[in-house]
């Protein structure tokens, strides 16, 4: 993955947070057809497509054993002696051992049937897709306008960014214009597909996991906003570790609680 930056202030900044990245040599910015003043390459980074990354992930969980309910809204709880004791969905009644909730933006909803919020925020991003005959060999992350650019099959580019707070009525144009000005060679493209999308934000953002007290079986792992694919498979790991017991998790849980922007009585 290459970090670009149109500005020196920006290259200089990303230098000085202490990345161990390579810096990138004149002659390889060319060969990327970027308008940048510096960019640094990282060996490790890279991309993924989330729909078939998803349609995988759930393949091999369900040869594992696990049940996968599609399209089944939850509608309700049932609680008792701190306990959730039964999960409603439209479809049917459960009776776990322990609940997780993982919605994303909707965890807010069913934390409320529950009886407590979450200081989650839903912010908006965005994903465009376009036809260009430039397409870079390898993802490049658009440093200052915070744009994700992914090469994509068939002659396509896909870029994904944007933090807007005014909901699901805003405009990709922002995200498209950014990407033009490092991508010379794009000025004329044909959009194939806009897709747009909340974020699960938190003021501090630092997921929320751990139990939801006053609950003794039910455990949130939500907020990670921008970055919940790299982010899932340490929240994955640290819940199973709760949920298990038995031993410490490999984080300290306390400054994730969901409960740490609640007052105090």
């Amino acid at each position: 993955m290459v970090l670009a930056f149109k500005t020196q202030q920006g290259f200089e900044q990303a230098r000085r947070c202490g990345l161990a990245l390579r810096g990138l040599s004149p002659d390889e910015l060319r060969e990327l057809e970027l308008d940048v003043f510096g960019g640094l390459y990282n060996p490790d980074g890279g991309y993924l497509h989330a729909p078939e990354f998803v349609t995988e992930l759930a393949r091999i969980l369900e040869g594992m054993g696990v049940s996968i309910r599609e399209r089944e809204r939850v509608v309700g709880f049932e609680t008792a002696n701190g306990m959730v004791t039964g999960v409603r969905t439209d479809r049917g009644e459960y009776r776990p051992h322990e609940t997780v909730l993982a919605a994303g933006v909707d965890t807010v909803q069913l934390a409320r049937e529950l009886g407590f919020e979450l200081a989650l925020q839903p912010v908006k991003g965005y994903s465009v897709t376009v036809e260009t005959p430039y397409k870079p060999r390898l993802p490049v992350l658009l440093g200052e306008a915070r744009v994700a650019v992914a090469p994509l099959n068939g002659g396509r580019l896909r870029f994904a960014g944007g933090l807007e707070l005014s909901g699901m009525d805003g405009s990709h144009k922002g995200v498209l214009d950014a990407a033009r000005s490092y991508l010379p060679d794009m000025r004329e493209t044909a959009t194939v597909e806009v897709w747009s999308g909340l974020r699960p934000c938190t003021p501090d953002s630092l997921p929320f996991l751990g139990r939801a007290h006053p609950y003794r079986n039910v455990t949130v792992a939500c907020g990670h906003g921008t970055i919940g694919m790299g982010m899932a498979p340490a929240s994955g790991r640290l819940i199973a570790q709760l949920l298990a017991g038995g031993g410490p998790t490999d984080l300290d849980l306390k400054p994730l609680r969901p409960d740490r922007y609640l007052r105090s009585p």
